[in-house]
């Protein structure tokens, strides 16, 4: 046998058997967003409400993924708090103008389950995520009243937004209620 291939073979063997003494931990993938239309936002919205923002209402829990042992970190979770100005679309029920509902994460329950099989099973996860880009960020321009696109949520006396960032400016109203009149029924 040749020198350099014999040198080749221990360097080959000292390597594979480091490999097996570094400690392996799972960290969480990258979450990816697919894109979606203000037409499909209207479309899967079952409440579609003009607001406005009113953090100091905001409310927040520690959601524990181990009660018993307490030995990994919980998800928090926030509830975000708008007054309802108008009314645009309800599929089921109604909710007066003036009530302060809470609306919580579009995925918090996907992003609970990927949280804890991270943690209790070392199994690491890249959910895939509908996300809607405002026409204009009007949370990000301090506008103080914002349309909403939300559904029922699991969570008691809360919503839930459609999509991440499902919201657009006021500035969009009239196309979103043609949106919503070729959707079938408008308030």
């Amino acid at each position: 046998m040749d020198i350099s291939y014999c040198k080749l073979f221990i360097i080959f063997l000292l390597l594979s058997s480091a490999a097996a003494f570094i400690p392996v931990k799972a960290y969480a993938n990258q979450i990816s967003y697919a894109p979606i239309t203000l037409e499909k936002l209207v479309e899967d919205s079952g409440l579609i409400v003009e607001a406005q923002r009113m953090e100091s209402n905001d409310t927040s829990e520690n959601i524990p993924i181990d009660p018993d042992t307490k030995k990994y970190p919980p998800l928090k979770k926030v509830l975000q708090a708008y007054k309802i100005v108008d009314i645009l679309y309800a599929k089921d029920n109604l909710l007066p103008s003036g009530k302060i509902i809470l609306v919580e994460p579009a995925n918090f329950y996907t992003n609970l389950e990927v949280h804890k099989k991270f943690y209790l099973e070392n199994i690491s996860q890249s959910p895939i995520y509908q996300n809607y880009s405002p026409k204009r960020d009007g949370l990000a321009k301090g506008d103080k009243t914002i349309i909403l696109f939300l559904l029922s949520s699991t969570t008691k006396n809360s919503l839930k937004y459609t999509a991440q960032a499902s919201y657009e400016s006021i500035d969009s109203k009239k196309l979103i209620i043609e949106l919503i009149k070729t959707k079938g029924s408008i308030l």
